[in-house]
């Protein structure tokens, strides 16, 4: 009998371990799968711009991603369109071009590399998606 006992233990032990381990390594993965947003605050907007906008920052992992959405954009003409920029010591770096639709919202998501270093997030008017540095009025703008 207490052979039997020992053998029932060594088993409740090693599922018991089982278990444990297990748990930590789902919590663990829920973690890593699991966005957290960094900052979210809401664009400043330039003087006689009645749009507004909000801009995320969420980290999934390693990989960080900037969300923009905005509202109240104005209809653009031709080939304009809404340009994002990050911006680090007044150097931009483009961020995602969009067009608002007809009740004038609009945004971009776009993902940012973990050592990316940026200050301030901005959005202009462009005379078409080619611009590689801003062109436009800066239109809505915040720090991050």
């Amino acid at each position: 009998m207490i052979p039997s006992l020992v053998a029932a233990l060594v088993i409740s032990l090693a599922g018991n371990f089982y278990v444990i381990a297990t748990r930590d390594q789902d919590t663990k993965q829920v973690t890593e799968d699991t966005d957290v947003t960094k900052t979210s605050k809401a664009l400043q907007a330039s003087e006689n711009v009645t749009a507004s906008a909000t801009a995320s920052l969420i980290q999934k992992g390693a990989q960080n991603t900037l969300v923009i959405q905005a509202q109240d954009l104005s209809r653009l003409s031709g080939a304009e369109c809404y340009q994002v920029w990050l911006l680090f010591d007044g150097k931009p770096t483009r961020a995602g071009t969009f067009i608002a639709n007809d009740d004038g919202h609009g945004g971009v998501i776009h993902s940012i590399p973990a050592d990316a270093k940026f200050d301030t997030v901005a959005i202009t008017i462009e005379p078409d998606n080619d611009s590689q540095t801003p062109k436009g009025p800066i239109i809505l703008s915040t720090n991050l």
